[in-house]
């Protein structure tokens, strides 16, 4: 079997997981096709492009999820979604491409670190699209909170999600985004903007290092 066409049935088994319906096959055959992918003769380019290319496509379905959501809604169904790709997609998406890690054999390059690659996918795909809609729904989740209504865990998932978001490398504008829009939902939940930036400083450094460590 040909690189290209390993690669087009492991896109064919894997893609369906980012809409919810599993891996098509066992871990173990999709294993066999990467290691097929990745062959005798390849480029570190290449690899990377194959993945992003990829990802870009299975995040697509994701973000389709949060298109038509109004902003009241759209807090829960971030949390849904997040909850999902960091539970489930990722840790799949890090047993399928094991081999990339395992296997690798260029001198001249470090293998694809697929977890961030994944997670970086997320950010630019997914969180960064909606930060000014999110911008405008911390308010609301901050009064339900006050109101006594249980949305503690919704708060917690978002936390999680721009904690980690705003450990992840990438372009100067892109992570100033992310860390404002961290600091905007802790001086929105914490109501004071000192204590806020003191937080968001250990918070970043916290899920920072665990973003690494896990990778």
């Amino acid at each position: 079997m040909s690189r290209a066409n390993a690669w087009q049935a492991l896109s064919t088994k894997v893609l369906p997981l980012f809409n919810g319906q599993g891996l098509r096959g066992h871990m173990e055959d999709m294993n066999e096709l990467v290691s097929t992918w990745l062959g005798e003769s390849y480029s570190s380019q290449a690899i990377n492009d194959d993945l992003n290319e990829m990802l870009t496509t299975g995040l697509l379905t994701l973000s389709t999820k949060l298109a038509a959501v109004g902003d009241e809604g759209l807090a829960n169904r971030i949390v849904e979604v997040w909850s999902f790709f960091f539970t489930t997609v990722v840790p799949y998406l890090q047993g399928v491409f094991l081999p990339v890690r395992t296997q690798w054999r260029l001198a001249d390059a470090d293998p694809p670190d697929v977890r961030m690659l994944t997670l970086c996918g997320f950010r630019d795909q997914i969180l960064l699209p909606l930060s000014g809609r999110m911008v405008e729904c911390f308010p609301r989740l901050s009064t339900d909170i006050e109101n006594g209504r249980k949305v503690n865990d919704t708060a917690s998932r978002l936390m999680q999600m721009l904690c980690i978001a705003s450990g992840l490398p990438g372009p100067v504008e892109r992570q100033k985004v992310v860390t404002s829009l961290l600091l905007d939902f802790k001086q929105t939940m914490m109501g004071s903007k000192k204590e806020a930036e003191a937080t968001n400083r250990n918070s970043m450094a916290l899920y920072g290092s665990r973003v690494h460590a896990s990778s």
